[in-house]
């Protein structure tokens, strides 16, 4: 074989080689190389919608909390304030209990025995009650309504004398108590006499 044989067998085989690695490459235009293959084993996650949105490989939980509810705590009770169908005289140390005065007086004046049957026969209505619990008040429920209220310009009480239901040493005598600017304080009376009254309860 000459040297001229030699060189186009040689151009010949090249050709070919060429040729058969241009086809291949060809034939698997898109296979990824080693590198781009994932690994044998290896779970890839799948986004999952949840309610927030897209996420991969997790699930956002909708906020199914409820939102924070605030409470308005409920307003101390005070003398002179209105409750219960009249005014505070006076608290016990609970803050919850004490004395009511009616909030003005029965329209008229009485002896001690009408004042006291009024009273008993007293109802005072409203929205959520009716309280039939009134009395005739003993002097010191007077003097506390003096003290508490009237000193202060709280209860509409008169510069005068109301009706108790605290007896006098003679059957026919009650006591009463006056309520002055210098000079109150308890007094006997008839219980012939017409007299201011002003009921009370208890709650």
């Amino acid at each position: 074989m000459n040297t001229q044989t030699k060189t186009m067998l040689t151009l010949g085989l090249g050709l070919l080689w060429s040729t058969v690695s241009v086809a291949q490459t060809i034939k698997n235009p898109g296979a990824p190389t080693s590198a781009q293959q994932p690994k044998t084993g290896t779970t890839v996650a799948k986004p999952t919608t949840g309610a927030t949105g897209t996420t991969s490989g997790s699930t956002v939980k909708p906020n199914t909390s409820k939102p924070a509810t605030t409470t308005t705590a409920a307003k101390p009770l005070a003398v002179g304030q209105e409750h219960l169908g009249g005014i505070i005289v006076k608290l016990n140390t609970d803050g919850k209990s004490g004395l009511i005065v009616a909030g003005q007086d029965l329209p008229q004046q009485m002896t001690w025995a009408d004042a006291k049957k009024a009273v008993d026969d007293m109802v005072v209505k409203g929205p959520n009650y009716d309280f039939t619990d009134w009395r005739l008040p003993t002097k010191d429920e007077l003097q506390a309504c003096n003290d508490n209220l009237f000193s202060q310009n709280l209860g509409g009480f008169l510069q005068t004398a109301y009706w108790t239901s605290t007896n006098h040493v003679t059957p026919e005598s009650a006591i009463c108590f006056v309520f002055s600017r210098g000079n109150s304080g308890a007094r006997p009376y008839a219980r012939t006499s017409k007299i201011n009254v002003r009921p009370v309860r208890t709650f």
